[in-house]
């Protein structure tokens, strides 16, 4: 219940701010803020560190073209 608890409450958090402060409508950005915060929750901080550094590797292979 706790977790569930503070998935809600951070979901809402950052869609709000995303919202006020980007004029991003909250409804857009609800699911993929539930998504990483369930991924983080639920171990997979290591497939998204990996997912981060090959699109960094990516990114850095098309600046140094």
């Amino acid at each position: 219940l706790r977790v569930v608890s503070a998935a809600v409450i951070l979901t809402g958090s950052v869609a709000y701010w995303l919202e006020t402060e980007y004029k991003f409508p909250a409804a857009y950005s609800l699911s993929g803020v539930a998504f990483l915060i369930g991924a983080l929750g639920n171990g997979w901080r290591p497939v998204l560190e990996g997912i981060g550094k090959a699109l960094g590797n990516f990114a850095g292979s098309l600046g140094g073209k």
